[in-house]
């Protein structure tokens, strides 16, 4: 497939600021205290067990500066440096949210601490990925949380032929399991995938409705159950997967949150319904 034509995207709503600067590397910066961590993570629905890394855009302290900062008190924050990463603050109804233009660095690597892997290299049997996201088109793969790595890749990600629905895998398997909730251009859309070595892939995908019903909403096992645990300790970058035009999410990202385990559909759940009123309020 070929590129898609890279242009300057235009902020829908709300205030922005930018960097400009070429990619850099995450810096280390002063995070919130575990108190405070843990009240932000008790308030916005985020189980606080075998966190990753938490990022939201509408948390005090993202504007202007070079970081995404995380918030689970893991110090895993996202480089916010490239050229094409806008912050946008919150303002006329429009939630903070980082724009990205699918550029060559309109991308947002996560600290190289953030993976999966213990100090004891020891291989997780789980994983969840979950993403407020928007956007701009459906056009191309629109990775929301991936990497590409030597040997073992992972996605959460849009694929062809029609490039809206939600897809999820790891290591030789990108393509199962696929969602079956179309995702339109334009509409702030809350997706998750989670694995665990016992039940395989799960992928659950919603916009506005706040009762989760089968109507409005993806809920997907991979069939047959794909239960490979991932083969390295997966490092992340927020909108894109490698340096491929087509594999960037021309868009909008308010939240990216990792864990070492499979959430329960309960807790994934929990964390939409404390989520939800910042993009459809009720």
């Amino acid at each position: 497939m070929s590129d898609r034509p890279l242009a300057r995207r235009r902020v829908l709503g709300g205030a922005a600021t930018t960097s400009g600067a070429a990619l850099l590397g995450v810096t280390s910066t002063v995070l919130p205290s575990a108190a405070a961590a843990a009240s932000v993570l008790e308030s916005s629905g985020v189980p606080a067990d075998s966190l990753v890394f938490h990022l939201d855009a509408s948390l005090p302290g993202e504007s202007p500066a070079s970081i995404w900062a995380d918030r689970s008190g893991n110090n895993n924050s996202g480089s916010t440096t490239g050229s094409g990463v806008t912050h946008v603050t919150a303002t006329g109804g429009v939630p903070a949210h980082y724009s990205l233009d699918g550029g060559a660095s309109a991308v947002i690597p996560v600290a190289a601490g953030a993976t999966l892997f213990g100090s004891a290299e020891v291989r997780p049997d789980g994983y969840t990925k979950m993403a407020w996201f928007r956007r701009d088109s459906v056009a191309a793969r629109d990775n929301l949380i991936s990497r590409a790595s030597t040997g073992a890749p992972h996605f959460l990600w849009f694929r062809e032929p029609s490039y809206q629905l939600l897809t999820a895998g790891h290591d030789s398997t990108a393509t199962a399991p696929q969602g079956t909730l179309e995702v339109s251009a334009g509409v702030w859309t809350f997706g998750a995938v989670t694995f665990s070595t016992t039940d395989g892939l799960r992928l659950l995908t919603n916009t506005s409705d706040r009762t989760w019903s089968d109507g409005d909403v993806s809920e997907d096992r991979a069939v047959p159950a794909y239960t490979t645990a991932p083969t390295d300790g997966m490092s992340f970058q927020v909108g894109g997967y490698d340096s491929a035009a087509n594999t960037r999410l021309v868009g909008d990202v308010a939240t990216a949150v990792v864990h070492s385990r499979a959430l329960s559909v309960t807790e994934v759940r929990a964390y939409y319904a404390a989520t939800v009123d910042r993009f459809h309020p009720a």
